[in-house]
């Protein structure tokens, strides 16, 4: 069975956007007290403005109209745009690596982890092409969340280099310095895919790799051949 035709091993993120997983999950179990829901809720809103008009046009009171509540309901639970959006963002990206950790240990084999590792993220990033260029912008200028990103990124990279030592026999260092540079390379690749701007190798991807299967197929190769070749 090829890599394009294995079963989906589903995380609810790889299948739908994060405001609508948000939604489902406040509809299928709603939190107990009234506040948490209205918490719930605003973040719901903020996750759906930032996946459709990015970080630096919202406002709060944007948010307030997505969630039909005042905007003296808002400051009751975030003091300003700003923090709302970095526990928005916080828990889409634990999301994001929960949903990578799952699928690479479905991989029977290699060639498999990897490739349903690389599914795994351009699913997600073609769902929420706003909020991950958010985590980029946001990055950038709230520290502490570019701390809480970094470390979830460097535990998730430590975890596979260390999966990848023990099949290779690889020193453990080497092979994290190896998918450090790998996964930047796919995070470059990914934010150049999914840029606002158009480019000339967009059409190059969409001739050669018009589906996300077949460019996971193609990055895969990629980390293979530099791993065990």
């Amino acid at each position: 069975m090829s890599c394009s035709t294995m079963p989906d091993y589903s995380h609810p993120i790889l299948n739908r956007d994060y405001p609508q997983v948000l939604l489902e999950q406040q509809t299928e179990s709603p939190a107990p007290k009234k506040g948490e829901r209205t918490k719930q809720t605003l973040i719901w809103a903020c996750a759906q403005l930032l996946n459709q008009i990015g970080y630096q046009e919202l406002r709060v009171s944007d948010i307030c109209e997505t969630a039909q509540v005042s905007n003296a309901v808002f400051y009751l639970y975030f003091k300003n745009k700003e923090e709302i959006t970095q526990v928005t963002l916080e828990a889409f990206s634990t999301q994001i690596y929960e949903a990578m950790a799952q699928n690479t240990a479905q991989g029977r084999d290699n060639r498999t982890a990897l490739y349903t590792s690389n599914l795994a993220w351009l699913k997600i990033a073609r769902l929420n092409a706003g909020l991950m260029r958010c985590i980029l912008q946001v990055s950038l200028v709230m520290p502490s969340f570019a701390d809480f990103y970094d470390s979830l990124n460097s535990s998730y990279i430590m975890r596979v280099a260390k999966n990848i030592a023990k099949r290779t026999c690889m020193p453990e260092a080497k092979a994290q310095m190896l998918v450090f540079s790998l996964s930047s390379m796919t995070d470059e690749f990914t934010r150049r895919l999914l840029s606002d701007v158009d480019s000339p190798l967009d059409l190059v991807i969409k001739q050669e790799c018009p589906t996300d299967a077949e460019l996971a197929e193609f990055l895969s190769d990629i980390w293979y051949q530099a791993i065990y070749s």
